[in-house]
C-alpha cells in the first residue's frame, strides 16, 4: 500500500482510437495483471483491424463490482460511426457473432488492452435522428465482464 500517486498537470477525457480483432485469432494468451510489455500474438495472417468514430464519441469505462463471487470489471467501450449504409451493415452484423479484443488509447496517450478474458461482445444501434441538425449513424458498443482490470500496454 501507498500514496495515491502524484497527479499529471494536464489530464484529458476521451478517447483518439481503437484498433480491434477476433479473440479467436489470439495465438498466445499473455500472463497480465496490470501491464503488458508486448503487444499481443495472433495466429499467422491475423491482424489488429482499425475501428473509426466521429471524434468525441469513442470512450472507455471500466467498472468494479463486488460480488459473493469476488470482484470483477465490467468493460465498455462506445462510440458512434456517422453513416448509415450496406458496408457498415454487413461489418457489423459479422462483428456481432464474434467476440473481440480491443486496443484502445485515450487523449493521454494511455493504450488499454481489452477483452482477455474471453473477449468483448459487439452490439450496435442504428439512428437516422429525428432532425436534420442530428448526426445520423451508427452507435456502436463492445462489453465484457472480467476478473481483472484491462492491462495498459507499456
Amino acid at each position: 500500500m501507498q500514496n495515491f500517486p502524484e497527479f499529471q498537470n494536464e489530464n484529458m477525457g476521451g478517447c483518439q482510437c481503437f484498433c480491434f480483432a477476433p479473440f479467436s485469432k489470439l495465438a498466445i494468451m499473455p500472463l497480465a495483471k496490470n501491464a503488458l510489455t508486448t503487444d499481443l500474438i495472433f495466429s499467422t495472417g491475423s491482424v489488429w483491424f482499425i475501428g473509426l468514430a466521429i471524434l468525441n464519441t469513442l470512450d472507455f469505462q471500466e467498472e468494479t463490482s463486488n460480488s459473493d463471487s469476488g470482484t470483477f470489471y465490467k468493460t465498455k467501450i462506445t462510440g458512434l460511426v456517422p453513416s448509415l449504409n450496406i458496408d457498415i451493415l454487413i461489418l457489423f452484423n459479422e462483428m456481432k457473432q464474434l467476440r473481440h479484443l480491443i486496443k484502445i488509447a485515450d487523449n493521454n496517450g494511455n493504450t488499454r488492452i481489452c477483452g482477455l478474458n474471453g473477449g468483448l461482445k459487439f452490439a450496435f444501434t442504428q439512428d437516422t435522428k429525428k432532425l436534420p441538425a442530428g448526426t445520423s449513424g451508427i452507435e456502436f458498443e463492445f462489453t465484457g465482464e472480467n476478473p481483472e482490470p484491462s492491462p495498459f500496454l507499456i
